[in-house]
């Protein structure tokens, strides 16, 4: 069952790592998160307190920013605009699952980083409803 697996009876604990300004496109994960815990809610046994944890964290810095680094499962940069996005960076130095777009598209650079890195296409042409789904798209192949 996805990442969910290795804690037996656990959301998925997904982390935005940054400042909430509308070019970094929380919005559209806020949307995501919140259809995908209806959906569990509504159809997954077991799903009833849906399946996603969202945090959204910003300015924590040492004993509080590694207890964060520590509770996610996924990092999730749904930004449209951003020069290289270091916190991508720093979760993949973690060990940590992490979706990130077109947006930011040092990341989108052919080198392989494994299954560890989703790199959302379209997502800063895309529409809203688009964005919304292909953050959905994503985080259901990692919850199962």
């Amino acid at each position: 069952l996805g990442v969910r697996g290795l804690r037996e009876n656990s959301k998925l604990h997904v982390l935005y790592l940054g400042r909430r300004h509308p070019l970094k496109g929380v919005k559209y994960l806020e949307f995501a998160v919140e259809e995908l815990n209806y959906f569990c809610m509504s159809r997954v046994p077991g799903g009833e307190d849906g399946c996603i944890d969202l945090r959204i964290v910003s300015d924590a810095k040492g004993e509080e920013l590694e207890n964060v680094w520590d509770w996610c499962d996924v990092l999730v940069l749904p930004t449209l605009s951003e020069n290289f996005g270091r916190v991508v960076a720093e979760a993949l130095e973690r060990g940590k699952i992490v979706i990130t777009t077109d947006g930011a598209p040092a990341w989108g650079d052919g080198n392989d980083y494994g299954v560890r890195l989703m790199y959302l296409k379209g997502y800063r042409d895309g529409g809203e409803k688009e964005r919304i789904k292909l953050l959905k798209d994503a985080l259901m192949l990692i919850v199962g």
